[in-house]
């Protein structure tokens, strides 16, 4: 069969096919994805095969790794050269279930699973993203301080690992 590039006129137009490549035996990299040009938190457009495909170096799993937006015509095409390039690393499929329970041993927080709107950024552990010296007057923000100030919550959602993996007798 004959390949051939999309039309130079191919853009991403918001709709798309996400994709993540991650874990300790990810893919290496290609060379514009390496450590030291996408350091974690950042984001660059690469290719691979034909497409144009945004790569951010962050994932939701818990391991680093790349969330690969590729512009859907060309999601299968994409997908074949991940394949491909897999072979020698092992590459396996994890599906959604799998990426939560990988997301779940970060402790990552997941709004409306974990966490929503009944909680404060304290009692979810996400006291560190909040920007504590930021001059907004934003609803809700003396009663969060108040919180702060008075140290561990009432209720707190927790990260915990148990000490032996098979369940007691």
């Amino acid at each position: 069969a004959v390949r051939r590039a999309p039309s130079a006129g191919s853009r991403w137009l918001g709709r798309g096919c996400p994709m993540v490549r991650a874990g300790p035996r990810r893919l290496a990299p290609p060379a514009a994805l390496s450590d030291a040009s996408c350091p974690v938190g950042t984001s660059q457009s690469i290719g691979i095969g034909y497409a144009q495909v945004r790569a951010s170096r962050l994932t939701y799993v818990g391991e680093l790794g790349w969330a690969l937006y590729i512009p859907a015509e060309l999601a299968l095409h994409v997908y074949e050269r991940i394949l491909d390039a897999g072979l020698e690393f092992g590459l396996v499929h994890a599906g959604l279930h799998a990426m939560n329970a990988c997301r779940m041993e970060k402790a990552y927080r997941h709004w409306g699973d974990d966490i929503g709107i009944e909680d404060t950024p304290i009692e979810a552990g996400l006291g560190f993203a909040v920007a504590w010296d930021k001059a907004v007057d934003l609803l809700g923000r003396a009663a969060l301080l108040r919180q702060r100030e008075q140290g561990m919550p009432a209720r707190r959602l927790v990260q915990f690992r148990l000490a032996h993996a098979d369940p007691a007798p």
